[in-house]
C-alpha cells in the first residue's frame, strides 16, 4: 500500500498504511513464518467470516488485501495475526493501530475544516471581487453624476463668483 509507516519495534521496522493496516507479508518474514498458510487455515478463514459480518463487509476476503508490496491486513484482523507470533508484539500492534487510526481521523478533521475555511474564502473574495468589478464599473457614473450636480449646484448658487 502507497503511504506506508515504518515504526521501530525491538530493532525490527513494522509497517502499517495509513489507515491501519498491517503488512503481514513483512511481519512473517520478519519472524520466519507464512501468512498465507495462517490466512487459509480452518480458524482464520471462520475468524474472517465473523469480523466481515461484524463490520459489514459482504467477503471476508476484502479483509486481505495482496499487493506488490505483501500482503495487507484490516486493523482488526492484524492483532489475531500478530498474536499467533508473539503476544507481546500483538498488544503494540494493537495500541499502535488504535494511535494510527485516531491520529489520522484526527488530521483528517483538521484537514476537513482547513478545506472549509478554504471554500468560504474562496467565496467571500469572489463575492467582494464581482462586488469590485460592479464598483469599478458603476464608479465612473456616479463621479460624473456627484461632478455634474456640482457644477449644477455652483451655478445656481452663484459659488464660482466671488461678488
Amino acid at each position: 500500500m502507497k503511504d506506508s509507516i515504518h515504526i521501530d519495534y525491538q530493532n525490527k521496522t513494522i509497517v502499517f498504511s495509513m489507515s491501519g493496516w498491517l503488512n503481514a507479508s513483512h511481519i512473517a518474514e520478519l519472524y520466519s513464518t507464512s501468512v498465507d498458510g495462517w490466512l487459509r487455515s480452518p480458524e482464520t478463514q471462520e475468524y474472517l467470516a465473523d469480523i466481515a459480518q461484524a463490520l459489514g463487509v459482504e467477503d471476508a476476503q476484502e479483509l486481505a488485501q495482496i499487493t506488490a508490496d505483501g500482503t495487507w491486513l484490516h486493523p482488526k484482523v492484524a492483532v489475531e495475526f500478530v498474536r499467533e507470533i508473539d503476544r507481546k508484539l500483538a498488544r503494540w500492534c494493537d495500541i499502535t493501530i488504535d494511535r494510527i487510526v485516531r491520529d489520522n481521523s484526527s488530521i483528517k478533521e483538521r484537514f476537513d475544516a482547513a478545506c472549509k475555511v478554504l471554500k468560504e474564502g474562496r467565496r467571500e473574495a469572489s463575492e467582494h471581487g464581482r462586488g469590485l468589478l460592479e464598483w469599478r464599473n458603476k464608479k465612473p457614473v456616479f463621479e460624473y453624476r456627484v461632478a455634474h450636480l456640482k457644477d449644477q449646484l455652483q451655478l445656481t448658487l452663484g459659488l464660482d463668483n466671488p461678488n
